[in-house]
């Protein structure tokens, strides 16, 4: 349902059942699972959109960081929050970190 929100931009809503979903699988499957980082990564790109730069990051650079420490990490959710992250950085007015992100995406490709 949270993605059927997000893709309407009904971003507030989204935004609710997405930290549902967070909540649900932090306490089913645990923090560091990749469902969990998946669902981080969507509730980030939920606040990126209502410019809550900020509490995206948070939720974004938790995602990259438990999607990078997988062994196989689906490159779509890394490349996915590299950009997210960069669109953050930008927005917090941090040139250089988005910067970061920007050059891991182009060294990626």
């Amino acid at each position: 349902m949270a993605a059927l929100y997000y893709d309407r931009k009904d971003y507030p809503r989204a935004e609710q059942l997405f930290r549902d979903v967070v909540r649900r699988f932090t306490e089913a499957l645990g923090a560091d699972n990749v469902n969990t980082a998946i669902a981080r990564l969507k509730l980030g790109r939920t606040l990126l959109h209502q410019n809550r730069y900020e509490e995206a990051e948070v939720e974004t650079r938790a995602s990259y960081e438990i999607l990078t420490k997988q062994t196989s990490p689906d490159t779509s959710f890394v490349r996915a929050a590299r950009k997210d992250l960069a669109a953050e950085y930008d927005g917090l007015k941090q040139p250089e970190k988005a910067a970061k992100y920007r050059a891991e995406l182009a060294a990626a490709k």
